[in-house]
């Protein structure tokens, strides 16, 4: 957890960008002063970064995510909405980027695929972080970052298509079995997470495509063993034949010159 911790913030010191936060709505968009200073409403939040963590395990058909937000916003004070598709196990817990990095827990309804929760921003932006599994299809709300960042494992026969079902595509870094995708100011509202199906070929497919060709082998040298073993055995009668003519004609020969064989 604190090297999680650690990672997320390290990284947030590097990225810096600039984008709205989509899909909090019907919110008032009325601005309170409060001794001069503004304070934001829900449907004004801007969401700095999204950082999602996703462990496939393709044997349980699951994904374990965690989602971590971040907001641009000061002097915000009031409901903050994310979107979660079919979540198991959920937790919510908010990290003070100052109090040493130590999570706790925050409590959170939901409203149909909303995870809500009541919180103040103030100048110490807070991590909050949901983590729960759901399917190996994995579905990530994007809601319009002005950063995406997704760390998968593992890496391969992934695939991602948006809301409308189109390939999204981007050059991953790749280390330690871990693929990490970029978005600046991504388009798409949904991210879809897919695997191609593994093809997997049974061993005993092989052991059967031996066995009938050794078969195929052996009938065709059976077939062929008579002709052949016929073919030399007529060889061998006719060169015996002519060796026995010669040896007449040899002999016939030397008694009509009454000349010994040699």
């Amino acid at each position: 957890m604190n090297k999680w911790i650690t990672t997320i913030l390290t990284f947030l010191l590097i990225v810096s960008t600039a984008s709205g936060f989509v899909g909090l709505q019907n919110e008032s968009n009325s601005e309170n002063q409060t001794n001069n200073t503004p304070i934001y409403t829900a449907s004004e939040l801007v969401l700095k970064q999204k950082i999602v963590s996703i462990n496939i395990d393709a044997a349980k058909d699951e994904s374990t995510i965690r989602e971590t937000l971040l907001f641009r916003n000061t002097n915000f004070l009031g409901e903050i909405k994310n979107e979660v598709t079919n979540p198991i196990g959920l937790t919510l817990t908010k990290v003070d980027m100052i109090m040493g990095g130590s999570p706790m827990p925050m409590y959170m309804s939901n409203e149909g695929n909303f995870v809500v929760w009541q919180d103040v921003i103030d100048s110490v932006k807070p991590l909050y972080n949901l983590e729960y599994t759901t399917s190996k299809q994995a579905t990530i709300s994007v809601a319009s970052p002005e950063w995406l960042i997704m760390t998968i494992s593992p890496i391969e026969n992934l695939y991602f298509t948006d809301e409308n079902g189109k390939q999204i595509t981007s050059t991953p870094v790749i280390e330690n079995d871990y693929a990490t995708y970029r978005w600046e100011n991504p388009t798409f509202t949904q991210l879809n997470i897919g695997m191609a199906p593994v093809a997997y070929t049974n061993p005993l497919l092989y052991l059967v495509i031996a066995i009938v060709l050794l078969a195929s082998l052996i009938y065709q040298i059976s077939k062929y063993r008579v002709p052949i073993r016929a073919y030399v055995t007529k060889i061998n009668i006719r060169m015996n034949i002519e060796k026995f003519n010669d040896f007449m004609t040899k002999r016939i020969n030397s008694i009509w010159s009454r000349t010994p064989l040699k």
